[in-house]
């Protein structure tokens, strides 16, 4: 095969990339899970991180006017999660309410333990009680309580929170498809911690109404919300390596070890691809010995896509 590749030259260029595929030049990747709803950049959930622990300290105030203890919240972890299933494992006694989103069921959870502890520390008990079932006088402390909690995270939200219930049986929580034709099984998962009522406990808010469109942080993506029947579409999505013209000779003669230059350089960002169309660059790394690439900009519109 005739090539304008000298030996010297191919031993260079197969001694460089091997050294490219050992150094750092080749880093690590965090893996993404694909299955697991995903609508904010990490950029964007930091944000709202920000924007709850900013918050926190009015929500203290509330459960410290209820408890007459000082209590203090933290935010522990701010997730995207699927609302099938989510309580399906969910075994009596638990302490759990729901309330209403935008028409979309929210719900608000607490370990069932602390909850007890808590309630009966409002009516002047101070020991260690067991889990069980609430009575209706315990379950409307815990909706104020609860209340309290819901309240404070939709004002910083900027969600309309309302109709909170309490919930005491499997069956009483509804399903995210009960909300109709706008049903949405999009979920933001808030996980707070809440020291001063013995050991600390968490409480996990469970929101469909924040939307990229109503990010509160102003870091938003698209300007709206993708439309839910689209959500499970498959697309093509791919990386551009590089590319060399070679005349149709060599083409032919091809074999087994011959180098083929791509006139790339190994520091050049790649180009990503959506359905044929650039849309981004993204940087070559490595993930659990596979190769993968980290994106590292996204172009603001994917022009030619439908």
């Amino acid at each position: 095969m005739s090539t304008n590749v000298e030996p010297e030259e191919a031993e260079a260029i197969n001694a460089l990339a091997q050294e490219a595929s050992s150094e750092e030049s080749l880093a690590a990747v965090v893996q993404r899970d694909f299955s697991r709803p995903q609508r904010f950049s990490t950029k964007s959930l930091e944000g709202l991180r920000r924007t709850l622990a900013s918050a926190l300290p009015e929500l203290d105030d509330a459960l410290k006017a209820i408890f007459k203890l000082p209590l203090r919240t933290e935010a522990m972890e701010i997730d995207e999660v699927g609302a099938t299933g989510l309580f399906d494992d969910l075994d009596a006694p638990f302490a759990l309410a729901e309330f209403k989103v935008a028409g979309q069921p929210a719900w608000i959870q607490w370990e069932i333990r602390s909850a007890v502890k808590a309630i009966e520390l409002l009516l002047g008990s101070d020991g260690e009680p067991e889990p069980r079932r609430l009575s209706s006088i315990e379950d409307h402390l815990l909706s104020d309580i609860f209340g309290s909690v819901v309240n404070v995270i939709a004002k910083a939200l900027q969600l309309d929170a309302s109709e909170l219930t309490v919930a005491s049986k499997p069956e009483e929580i509804s399903n995210w498809q009960d909300a109709g034709v706008d049903a949405e099984e999009h979920r933001l998962m808030l996980a707070l911690k809440l020291e001063g009522i013995g050991e600390s406990s968490s409480f996990h808010v469970y929101l469909p109404g924040v939307k990229l469109g109503q990010d509160p942080t102003g870091e938003g993506g698209a300007s709206a919300a993708l439309p839910n029947h689209l959500h499970s579409v498959s697309i093509e999505f791919g990386a551009h390596l590089g590319c060399s013209e070679i005349p149709l000779n060599d083409l032919l003669s091809l074999e087994l070890g011959d180098v083929i230059p791509l006139g790339t350089l190994l520091s050049e960002p790649l180009q990503v691809l959506v359905e044929g169309f650039e849309c981004g660059t993204a940087e070559m790394g490595t993930h659990n010995g596979n190769r993968a690439i980290r994106v590292i900009e996204v172009s603001p519109r994917l022009d030619g896509i439908a």
